[in-house]
């Protein structure tokens, strides 16, 4: 039996061979609590799907695995919250000058919930974070 981990591994491979196999671009979705239609870009789609797998490794202490999904995460959409935890699992990895050269230029602020605190262990580095969750 897989592990909650395991098993988003599993899904976000699924989703993301599922979406890579389509020519669709945009994706729809309805929001039945404000009756909407939402449309989405299949890159900002899979992008979360990456991010979601990177995280899955990240909490069974893979960090090289999670970097490499959060690099592509952050290909498709450069969102903070991404920059963030991929700048945690290069600290992990006391791969420091890398974790300080994505806080210092990431394009975020320190007024990003994490940035700030990111930024401290990435300058710090021999400071040891908590496993994320």
């Amino acid at each position: 039996m897989l592990d909650r981990d395991e098993e988003t591994i599993k899904v976000c491979d699924e989703i993301i061979d599922q979406y890579s196999n389509q020519d669709v671009i945009y994706y729809q979705s309805y929001n039945p609590k404000d009756k909407t239609w939402n449309t989405r870009d299949r890159d900002y789609q899979l992008s979360d799907v990456w991010f979601r797998k990177g995280n899955a490794y990240y909490q069974m202490n893979k960090y090289d695995d999670a970097v490499l999904c959060f690099d592509k995460a952050i290909s498709l959409f450069p969102a903070c919250l991404y920059l963030e935890h991929k700048g945690y699992a290069l600290v992990h990895l006391s791969r420091c000058d890398e974790a300080n050269k994505l806080f210092q230029k990431g394009g975020c602020t320190n007024d990003y919930p994490g940035w700030y605190e990111g930024k401290i262990a990435a300058e710090k580095c021999s400071v040891r974070l908590l496993p994320y969750g």
